[in-house]
Formats: C-alpha cells, sequence, structure tokens
C-alpha cells in the first residue's frame, strides 16, 4: 500500500500526455493532408500512414515505461528503499 496520496503528481503525468499529444499531432496534420489531397486515392498515403503508425506506437510503448517506473518507485517506496536505492539482493 503506497504511504503518498494516490493523486501524486497527477498534474505532472497529466501534462506530460498532453505533450506527447501535441508533439505526435504533426504527424497526425500530414496524414489527414495527403488524405484530403488525394481523396480517392487514399492508398497514396500510405508513407504518412507508416509515420503516424510507428509514432503512436511508440509513444504507446513510452506511456507504458512511465507506468512501470511508476510502479516500481511506488513498490520500492512502501519497502522503505529511496527513489534510485537499490535492493540489498540486487547489489552484491
Amino acid at each position: 500500500m503506497p504511504t503518498f496520496p494516490p493523486d501524486y503528481a497527477a498534474d505532472e503525468r497529466r501534462a506530460a500526455g498532453a505533450l506527447a499529444a501535441i508533439l505526435c499531432a504533426h504527424h497526425l496534420i500530414r496524414l489527414l493532408k495527403c488524405k484530403r489531397n488525394s481523396l480517392p486515392n487514399s492508398p497514396a498515403c500510405k508513407h504518412e500512414q507508416r509515420h503516424w503508425d510507428c509514432h503512436e506506437h511508440l509513444d504507446c510503448l513510452m506511456r507504458r515505461e512511465g507506468k512501470q517506473r511508476e510502479q516500481r518507485e511506488a513498490t520500492d517506496v512502501a519497502r522503505g528503499q529511496g527513489a534510485g536505492e537499490a535492493a540489498p539482493e540486487i547489489v552484491l
């Protein structure tokens, strides 16, 4: 059970998610422009679609890693270790 409130650093996480959405927006804008400009021939935008899909996948991976990092930090705090300290069984 974590000793800190559940909404701890929620504003920073929310801001990081909004920033990631802004950073991904330029790929989506390029894709939508391409689809608009080549309306009957939407397969012409495969290159932009590939960029968008790849960037969206990387964003998902980064968010998952951040969530796992937060969970590890929470378990370290629950064990009584500070952030960045290694568990005694890990240090040899």
